[in-house]
Parts: C-alpha cells; structure tokens; sequence
C-alpha cells in the first residue's frame, strides 16, 4: 500500500509518499477496533535546508544525505 502526504522539517514542507503495509482492524484486548500500519520512505535531508556536514580524514562526508523515515502507528476507531 502506498500513502502520499506532505512533511514539514525546519518550515520546509515537502511531497513524500510512503510505502508499507497495513493489519486489521482487529478487536484488541479491550474490544475496540484498531488498526495499524507499518510505513516507511526516504527523504534527501538537503531538500529541506540540512547541509551541515563533516568531512572525514579520509575526504568522504560523515553523513549521508538520505534519510529513511519510519512510522508504525496502531489507531482506535473512536
């Protein structure tokens, strides 16, 4: 499954879409109904005005510039 939404770092708002995958609804242990959903996308951090960065002795950076973002969430229906 795919969600596409936007993210906000440093007042900088970009498109992303996420991939992942979702269980449920389900019954928990309270009787409610809940869902979850495991979700994951890659960012470059330098889209959103993040370009500090160190160089190594050996002349390569210190870090890279994708960043993996990943979100489990598990939501009740109220």
């Amino acid at each position: 499954m795919t969600i596409e939404g936007d993210i906000t770092l440093r007042g900088v708002t970009k498109p992303v879409t996420t991939t992942g995958t979702v269980v449920g609804p389900t019954p928990d242990a309270h009787g409610n109904s809940r869902t979850a959903f495991d979700l994951e996308t890659t960012i470059d951090r330098r889209d959103f005005g993040i370009t500090w960065n160190l160089e190594l002795p050996t002349g390569d950076p210190a870090l890279g510039n994708d960043v993996k973002i990943t979100a489990n969430l598990a939501l009740i229906k109220a």
